[in-house]
């Protein structure tokens, strides 16, 4: 979502205290997308659809909601796909077919024809559904940046990040802090900006 999050973090002195307007969001409602973005994420979906139908299979949700820079976990995955999914042939038919033979059975639960699958539509709504969650997340998170930035300067200091988040309710260990600025590259730094704050 690099590229969403840099439409709503423009330079270290922005602040955005109050909620996020639609064309500030991390993720933007499917709506205010432009009509490039629209058409980029639906051929994204045809090319990664289940050849001659136009379902996605659940299999491969996670990288296209990556391609609509939604960063979903696999616990935000299974909710999609419980909430969101089209329900496959064998589902609607009642099951796989008891008088296949066991390898029959395993190439039906196998064959993307018979998993959980997606048409666009239902993209669009887990997409919307998702981003509202990611958008206030991120609200969290800059709220909590608000809290420690108080002369508004765009970034605070990594010492008065790590008392709070190494001290105060469910703490971080200093070890998990310094792996968590290593992955980011952030270790030796002094200060750190909202966007890369964001993006821990």
């Amino acid at each position: 979502p690099n590229k969403f999050i840099r439409r709503s973090f423009k330079g270290e002195k922005q602040r955005k205290k109050m909620p996020l307007s639609a064309h500030q969001m991390v993720c933007p409602p499917f709506v205010a997308l432009s009509q490039a973005e629209q058409h980029q994420y639906e051929e994204a979906f045809h090319k990664m659809a289940i050849p001659g139908t136009v379902h996605l299979p659940a299999a491969h949700l996670m990288h296209l909601l990556r391609i609509m820079n939604v960063a979903a976990t696999d616990t935000d995955v299974k909710d999609v796909v419980t909430q969101f999914s089209v329900a496959p042939a064998a589902a609607a038919a009642g099951g796989l077919d008891s008088s296949s033979s066991p390898d029959q059975q395993q190439q039906q639960a196998t064959d993307p024809q018979q998993q959980e699958k997606f048409d666009f539509a239902s993209i669009v709504k887990a997409y919307d559904y998702l981003s509202e969650k990611q958008n206030k997340q991120v609200e969290e998170y800059m709220s909590f940046f608000n809290l420690l930035d108080t002369e508004e300067r765009g970034y605070v200091s990594l010492t008065d990040m790590r008392h709070v988040l190494c001290n105060l309710g469910d703490s971080l260990t200093d070890v998990e802090f310094n792996h968590m600025l290593y992955v980011h590259n952030l270790l030796h730094r002094v200060t750190i900006t909202v966007y890369e704050f964001v993006r821990l």
